[in-house]
């Protein structure tokens, strides 16, 4: 979904859990919330390959087929 990063809710080192929020877009002027796939339960986030909205600055831009997060296995 086309977007801006708002806020992550995960930090590196985070174990998931199914249904936890990941993150929050902002798409259309909506917040859409991400969260936590059944697949991705019980993995690590290894890495958060984007920078989200600050006071500041703008949060990245964000294509369809964007990484979100990287994970790994626990």
């Amino acid at each position: 979904m086309p977007g801006e990063l708002l806020t992550y809710a995960v930090e590196v080192g985070t174990t998931l859990k199914e249904g936890q929020t990941i993150c929050k877009l902002e798409s259309m002027k909506m917040e859409v919330v991400i969260s936590v796939p059944k697949q991705a339960d019980g993995m690590v986030v290894k890495a958060l390959p984007l920078k989200a909205r600050t006071k500041t600055d703008p949060g990245d831009k964000l294509t369809p087929g964007d990484l979100l997060l990287e994970l790994e296995k626990k």
